[in-house]
């Protein structure tokens, strides 16, 4: 991530079954440090210092399975608006997802708009941080690429509080159950992930679909986001 004068870099690899996360990177006193833990039960300074940006990155990578996957969000379609990041010409899809203020989580309230293109693929986000109503952060949504079965977007850029901003993601790989071995990001295809229900959106490896068409992962792979459940994935989000 480069953020002006904050240049850092973290590498997570998250056991999904297990919920199992190992983090490389820096500690809150910028000393190299690993560490390993499972979220179930976590010592007081994992939960202070390291799962918190697991979440953070974790929301980066895979932002729109959580609109399957989190129960108390609410996602609305607010129709045809302008991209916020000026990088699409005439209207295209903008869809709100909000947190409520209580019931837990790191940074409960909070709120983001995905504008979604005519591929159906989020293109630019807001973040909106405890639901105030200017963004904190606008970004890009772009370089996707295949992990396995998940479509990836791994380069954002844009503004945190009016000043330039960028994040990415390298050496992004899944393991599938019962793989040997890691299906690192390779050309772009569309696969079908999980419904949602009527009217609401379903996810399309990474891609924003409207509808109530019942939705399967094809070529014989696991449904994994029906089930509630993910490959391992390990994943750098670096600086430069």
């Amino acid at each position: 991530m480069d953020a002006g004068l904050k240049k850092l870099a973290r590498s997570w690899t998250w056991d999904v079954k297990n919920d199992k996360v190992t983090y490389e990177g820096p500690d809150s006193a910028g000393k190299p440090t690993k560490v390993s833990y499972t979220r179930a039960n976590m010592p007081p300074d994992v939960v202070k210092d390291v799962d918190p940006n697991f979440i953070n990155d974790q929301y980066w990578l895979l932002f729109p399975f959580h609109l399957v996957w989190d129960k108390d969000v609410t996602v609305e379609d607010k129709g045809l608006a302008a991209d916020p990041t000026g990088k699409t010409k005439g209207k295209i899809r903008k869809v709100t997802v909000t947190y409520p203020k209580t019931g837990g989580g790191y940074t409960p309230g909070d709120m983001y708009d995905l504008f979604v293109g005519a591929d159906n693929r989020a293109i630019a986000w807001n973040f909106h941080r405890g639901g105030a109503t200017k963004p904190a952060l606008t970004v890009t949504w772009a370089d996707y690429k295949m992990a396995g079965p998940i479509l990836i977007s791994e380069d954002h850029r844009g503004t945190l509080q009016d000043k330039p901003f960028h994040l990415f993601f390298t050496d992004v790989a899944v393991k599938l159950a019962g793989s040997k071995r890691l299906s690192f990001r390779r050309n772009n295809r569309r696969k079908p992930i999980a419904n949602c229900g009527a009217g609401n959106y379903w996810v399309l490896a990474g891609e924003l679909v409207a509808g109530s068409d019942t939705a399967g992962l094809t070529g014989g792979k696991v449904d994994f986001a029906a089930s509630g459940s993910l490959p391992a994935v390990s994943t750098t989000c670096c600086a430069r």
